[in-house]
Order: C-alpha cells, then sequence, then structure tokens
C-alpha cells in the first residue's frame, strides 16, 4: 500500500518528466541517489535531487536496508538485488515517472507527497478530497469537461494547463480552456479536488499537466503587416540564433515580432506577412512583389496602382476604395496612391474575399 495524504501541505504540485538513478561505491556501503526532471505548477523546469531514506523496519513488501521515496513506499532500491544506477533508476521510473506529486522543496532537493490516485470506475470518490487523474480525453481548446474513471473532471476559467515542450525543456502556463492553442492536444495528468458528498464524482482540476515533444503551436492571426527581411536584429534563444522584424500594419502604426525563424533575406521577399498571437511572424508571407495576381485569396502586389474615382486598378482588376479602406505610405517620401507600387488588401465578409479594399500599402515610387 503506497501511502498518500488527500490533500497535499500546500497547492503545489509537480509532474515528473523523467528520472536518473545513481548508485555509489562509500565506506557505508552501496547508497543510492535519484535525481528528476520535475515540471512544477507555476511552469518551471528543473532537475532535482528528490529525497529518499533508509528502511530501517520491514514493512512488506519493504526489508531492511530498501530505500524509497521518503516518506512514501515508493521503492527505487531493493537490497540484495539492485546492483546499478540502471536498477535504481528502473525502480524510480516505475515509482514516480509520469505521475503528480505535491511537493516541497529545498536546497533543489524534492520532497514528494503522493496523492490519492482518482478511484477506479464504479468505486465513488470521497467527498471534498484531493486526487491525482488521468484524463481519458485529450486535452483540447475549449473543452471544460472530461472524464477520469467514470468520474467527471471539470476545467474552469481557473484551471491552469502546464504543457511541456520536449524538444527544448520547457513549459507554457495557459489559464483557462479558452486560453489553449486551438492545435492543444494530448493526455492531461489532473489534480482535482471532488465536490461535496452530494456529488462526490465531480470534481474541478486545479492543474492539468501536460507532456508534449515540441509544444503547442500558437493559433496564427488575420493580421497582416509589411515587413522588409532585409531588415532584422538578431537575439539569441535557448543557445539559437533567432530574429526580430519591425513592420508596418495598415494603420500605419509600427510593429515588432517576437523572436522567431528568419525570413529568407532577400529584397525579392519584401511584402505582407502575418504572425502568430505571440506576435512570431509566419515566415511564409501572404505576398510578394511578383504576386501581381490575387494570391491567398485576398493580397496582391501591382508596381504602379491606379486610381478613377472610388476605384483601385491593381493587377488586372479594380477594386472598391470605400470609407472603410486603410492607406499607409511605408516609403514616407510618399503621398499618394495613384501611379506608385504598392500591395493591395482586400476586405473579407462571411470568409470570403469582397470587391472592396480593406488596405493598401504603398511601398515604392
Amino acid at each position: 500500500m503506497v501511502a498518500t495524504t488527500s490533500t497535499a501541505a500546500s497547492s503545489d504540485y509537480v509532474y515528473i518528466i523523467g528520472v536518473n538513478g545513481k548508485l555509489s561505491t562509500t565506506v557505508d556501503g552501496q547508497p543510492p541517489s535519484v535525481e528528476a526532471r520535475v515540471l512544477l505548477a507555476d511552469g518551471t523546469v528543473k532537475v532535482v535531487d528528490v529525497a529518499i531514506e533508509k528502511v530501517k523496519t520491514a514493512s512488506a513488501p519493504l526489508a531492511v536496508g530498501d530505500y524509497v521515496v521518503k516518506g512514501t513506499t515508493l521503492k527505487v532500491f531493493t537490497k540484495g538485488s539492485t546492483t546499478d544506477a540502471a536498477g535504481v533508476t528502473a525502480l524510480a521510473t516505475t515509482a514516480i515517472k509520469g505521475k503528480t506529486f505535491g511537493y516541497s522543496l529545498s536546497s533543489e532537493k524534492i520532497t514528494l507527497e503522493v496523492l490519492a490516485d482518482l478511484p477506479a470506475s464504479g468505486t465513488a470518490a470521497a467527498a471534498e478530497t484531493t486526487y491525482a487523474a488521468t484524463l481519458s480525453e485529450n486535452v483540447t481548446k475549449d473543452t471544460t469537461k472530461y472524464t477520469a474513471n467514470g468520474k467527471t473532471v471539470l476545467a474552469d476559467k481557473n484551471t491552469k494547463f502546464v504543457v511541456y515542450n520536449a524538444d527544448k525543456k520547457t513549459a507554457t502556463v495557459y489559464t483557462g480552456a479558452a486560453n489553449l492553442p486551438t492545435a492543444a492536444t494530448g493526455t492531461g495528468y489532473a489534480v482535482l479536488k471532488t465536490n461535496s458528498t452530494a456529488n462526490s464524482n465531480l470534481g474541478t482540476a486545479s492543474v492539468i499537466f501536460v507532456s508534449t515533444a515540441t509544444g503547442y503551436t500558437a493559433d496564427a492571426t488575420d493580421e497582416y503587416v509589411y515587413i522588409d527581411p532585409t531588415k532584422y536584429t538578431t537575439t539569441l534563444v535557448d543557445g539559437e540564433t533567432k530574429y526580430i522584424y519591425t513592420g508596418t500594419k495598415a494603420d500605419g502604426s509600427e510593429w515588432t515580432s517576437a523572436a522567431g525563424d528568419q525570413i529568407t533575406d532577400n529584397a525579392a521577399n519584401k511584402g505582407l506577412y502575418t504572425y502568430d498571437e505571440n506576435n512570431k511572424v509566419n515566415t511564409t508571407a501572404k505576398a510578394i512583389t511578383t504576386d501581381t495576381t490575387i494570391v491567398n485569396t485576398y493580397y496582391l502586389y501591382d508596381a504602379a496602382l491606379t486610381v478613377d474615382g472610388d476605384l483601385l486598378g491593381a493587377g488586372t482588376g479594380y477594386y472598391n476604395i470605400t470609407e472603410n479602406t486603410q492607406v499607409v505610405y511605408v516609403d514616407s517620401d510618399l503621398s499618394e496612391v495613384n501611379g506608385n507600387g504598392g500591395f493591395v488588401v482586400l476586405a473579407s465578409k462571411d470568409g470570403a474575399a469582397t470587391s472592396d479594399v480593406a488596405a493598401i500599402f504603398v511601398t515604392v515610387d
């Protein structure tokens, strides 16, 4: 029987990403140790030593001389049969990897508190009790109701989704299901507290951990911006060179990207780009100067735009200039649309392009 606490000593919870066992030889024998990469509920990822202790009183299945995670019966070393670090790692993997705990942390050593597992299907959960549970359905954006062991787990606006990126060994915290990206998916490991006796098989998760290979791609936006990709600054992010661009929005305001991947450094790639909700540029342009017919539904370029009354000639067509059309002079020396070159963005209605002009970016004479 694993020792459990129905409620952790605090509201601090941790998910164990991976473990590594060690076995050293000293004058006192071969004491084991366990280090773990952990994911904390605030999104912190770190490697810490796990507090373990030697069993001094035999209590089946534990024997004197075994080692366990401190305060629990989770075995990480079996006296007489664990002979190397790989053996410690194997036992620690079974004991704690991929599981959720309460914890306290001191001097880079973590003391784990075992949470009760949500009872199996057909067995009622105790009222007002904190449980660990693996959700039956994948975590997805806007989903507020899940099941686990035949019980209902709710995710409200305060539920923290802590998403681990194994590639970068970082994590992102999203508060509330509505704030997850559309790309969200994966198994959720929840910490929940059940309701009162009248409905103890219903609980609300305070935190849901999700481990992914590369994290979630942020949602794209429909916002577009003019960028000259030959102009940028660079910065190091996790040891990799990333690129920051400054662009011009349709209302004439300056926009600065988040650090991200490089747009091919070529003047021919000057054009209109979109970006995601975190301000990272989509490095594939919506339109560049060779796109003299409509591309990507809404965009085109013309080296010699013409204005005839309320009509704009661009490419092979004419489009309506309306009171809502925005005109921005990327080249500040220019002040006329007619005869100059630039990009045109068509307005949208019900998800389709119209013959109205949403924006004109005047870039060259």
